[in-house]
Order: C-alpha cells, then structure tokens, then sequence
C-alpha cells in the first residue's frame, strides 16, 4: 500500500522472503528485504511509474535470479492506491544461458584452432612448398586432420541443436553390443596407437541391449575418444558391461579423473 506495507501476499512469495514472520501481511517491505532494486521498484509504482522488468538476485545457499513486475493499482483515476509486484523466477534460464555462452566460447576457440593452422599450411604451400612433393604431402595430411576435426565439431553443434529443439527421435531396439563396440574402437584406433593407448573390449559376444544402434554408436565414439584424449602415456582403455537394474557400459581409463571444479558439469 502507499505506506508499503504488504497488503497480500502468496505462500510462493513467503518462500521467497523467509525467514520472515509465516504472513507478509502488514510487514514493511524494508523489513523483508535489503534488496534496493525491489524497494525502488515499488516505490516508483506507487508514484505512478510502471517498470516492465527489473532483474532482481537473491544471496543465500542457492543464488536465485528473478525478473520482477511492478505495477500500480489505481482507484478510479485518483493515483495509485497501491501497488502489485510479481517475481517470475527465471534461475534456470539464466543457469543455461550461462551454460550456452561457456559452450558458444569453448566451440569457438576449437575451431579457431585447427582453423589457423589450416590456413598457415595452405599459405606455406602457396609460397613455394607446393614444388616439393614430400612436404606437400606431409602439409596435406595436416590440413586434411584439422579439417576433419572441424568437421566433428560442427556435426557436435548440429546435434546439440536438434536435441535442443527436440527434433530427435529414438529408434530402439535390440542391439548386439560387442559389434557397436568394435566399431567405435576400429574407428580410434589410428588415434589411440599414435598416443601409445591399448584398447580393450571386454564386453561377451551375445550380449544384446535395448539401444538406438546410431546414438549409441556415438556415445561410445565420444566416451573412448575422451578416454584416449585425457589418459596418461602408454595408458589403457577398457569397455566393459554389466547386467544391472538396467544395462551398464562402462568406459574406464587410466588418466587423472575429471577435476573436481569440472565434476557439477
């Protein structure tokens, strides 16, 4: 009201604003918050002023961010009488937008990189290399590695976007593991021999899972990959399955772990 005090309240905004006394009715908004942006908010309504959004954060175990909506209630043309606030809470858009900004600054400076060495080979061959056929073919074999890797990486994004856009659809059925397994392995190998890292397929022959043959095939591309990219010299890859609750595939290596600051993610 015009002495900003809470007139009314839901149990969705006591959340928000506890610990305060079980009702907000009656208590002064300075009493249940120190936050200048929320004051100021319904200050301005209460002097006539709408505010469309204003971005407001609370500090406490879990950070919550909200877009607040004040408006004035007027009493037939007279002036506000008062004024009705509403805190859409917008913690999780922000978390992924968060999330989608890292990802859009990780996929840029992975391409950046094969990038400029594609085009340093490329001038090198422009300026003279191309007339020595064992460079050449050396400078080929590079450019052709770089390519590729961008290639992945823009398959990557196209496939984080039909996920995002739930254009993905499932086609599962019963999978014979050990050949899918196989397959991923056959396509590391180059990899993993350049690296000195043995390969191990341990699942039985038989043994069948209830599996999009395709994604699966990519999942354990992408597990043996990072397994082969983050081990230690000369280390070792193994997959393996186990019949539980539901089928288990586990991809283990001999490398330091995911560091702690990374493991939320």
């Amino acid at each position: 009201d015009r002495d900003m005090r809470v007139v009314g309240s839901n149990p969705a905004a006591y959340r928000l604003f506890g610990p305060a006394p079980r009702k907000l009715e009656n208590q002064r908004l300075t009493e249940l918050t120190r936050n200048p942006s929320i004051y100021n908010a319904f200050l301005d309504a209460l002097k006539g002023v709408e505010h469309n959004t204003v971005k407001v954060e609370t500090v406490g175990p879990e950070r919550s961010v909200f877009e607040l909506r004040v408006v004035p209630l007027t009493n037939n043309g007279t002036g506000p009488k008062g004024a009705l606030g509403i805190f859409f809470d917008i913690t999780r858009t922000e978390r992924l937008e968060l999330v989608r900004q890292e990802f859009l600054s990780n996929v840029s400076h992975e391409l950046r990189t094969p990038l400029t060495s594609i085009l340093a080979f490329v001038e090198t061959l422009e300026t003279g290399a191309l007339d020595d056929p064992e460079s050449s073919r050396r400078f080929l074999s590079i450019i052709r590695k770089n390519a590729s890797r961008m290639h992945g990486l823009i398959d990557d994004i196209l496939e984080l976007t039909a996920i995002e856009g739930g254009n993905v659809q499932l086609r599962a059925k019963q999978v014979e593991l050990k050949p899918v397994v196989d397959e991923a392995v056959s396509s590391l190998e180059a990899k993993a021999k350049a690296q000195g890292i043995r390969i191990s397929n341990l699942v039985a022959p038989g043994v069948k899972v209830h599996a999009d043959i395709h994604r699966l095939e990519r999942m354990l591309t992408n597990l043996i990959d990072n397994g082969i990219k983050f081990n230690r010299p000369e280390g070792h890859v193994t997959i393996r399955y186990e019949a539980a609750a539901r089928d288990k595939i586990i991809v283990e290596d001999d490398g330091e772990g995911i560091p702690l600051h990374h493991l939320d993610r």
